[in-house]
């Protein structure tokens, strides 16, 4: 009933999540483990798991879970039983700005949809992301995102241009472990809108487009030199339709305390 796909290189944590999804899933599953220890990508380890998946409902799993609620398979089933449905996950956004980000960049109205137990999304945290085989099968893990970020948000950006994705309130787990944002992330998530867009909802919310364009500039350049073409790359996702409303003066003291840092922290010459 329920393919658990888990790409793992930490065996201690993999025997943990095993035992605790054995005692709480509640339906017939199978575990595809992915042994993984930086062999591959997440998505080719995903895409790997998939084909050997038999049964028609997909979950993609980190290895450092644990699940509180009982019977969350049977959950995860009613869900996605919906053929209008998507990915379903724990976390995630239902706000895309134009400014390279994750997928937590997130308003406060999300719009429940039948149920007090799930939202709309857009964007869904990789933790849990379950899908039904055949939605998976028109979509895939793109194996051109390399490496460990972004491959949640560029699966659910595609999925999200075909079905709703949504956020799901009465399945509980604990995250044992946080991710990390680091140059690899940067890169990747300029990969993913290059490649996308950001055209995903009807209107531009103005605060929100600052605060990710401000966010996406202090990343950027903690991992870039400051130089001209690094600017003029920070430049091509500046919001200008929200031009009017977005604080113009703000958005340079951005670029010169970003300018200031820089200068102050470069090393000194050797004295002579």
């Amino acid at each position: 009933m329920l393919s658990i796909i888990i790409s793992t290189y930490k065996p201690d944590l993999f025997l943990a999540s095993e035992k605790n999804i054995a005692e709480t899933v509640g339906v017939e599953f199978e575990i595809i483990k992915i042994d993984n220890p930086n062999l591959m990508s997440l998505c080719e380890a995903y895409n790997l798991g998939a084909k050997k998946a038999i049964f028609k409902n997909l979950l993609f799993l980190h290895d450092d879970v644990i699940f509180s609620t009982k019977n969350w398979g049977q959950i995860i089933k009613n869900y996605l039983e919906d053929n209008t449905t998507g990915i379903i996950g724990i976390a995630g956004s239902n706000y895309i700005p134009i400014a390279p980000s994750g997928w937590f960049i997130k308003k406060q109205n999300l719009v429940p949809q039948d149920s007090e137990n799930m939202d709309k999304a857009i964007a869904l945290d990789g933790v849990f992301m379950a899908v039904s085989g055949n939605h998976f099968e028109e979509v895939l893990f793109n194996e051109n995102v390399k490496g460990f970020h972004g491959y949640d948000l560029e699966f659910s950006l595609r999925m999200a241009e075909k079905y709703q994705n949504y956020i799901v309130k009465d399945i509980q787990l604990e995250h044992l472990s946080s991710g990390k944002i680091e140059k690899a992330f940067i890169d990747n998530n300029i990969q993913i809108r290059k490649e996308l867009g950001s055209n995903f909802q009807k209107k531009r919310d103005a605060d929100l487009e600052k605060i990710a364009f401000n966010n996406f500039l202090n990343f950027y350049f903690k991992y870039n030199p400051v130089s001209f073409k690094n600017i003029l790359t920070t430049l091509e996702f500046f919001p200008v339709e929200n031009f009017n409303r977005f604080n113009i003066f703000s958005f340079l003291k951005t670029y010169l305390k970003i300018l200031k840092y820089r200068k102050l922290s470069a090393p000194k010459p050797p004295a002579e």
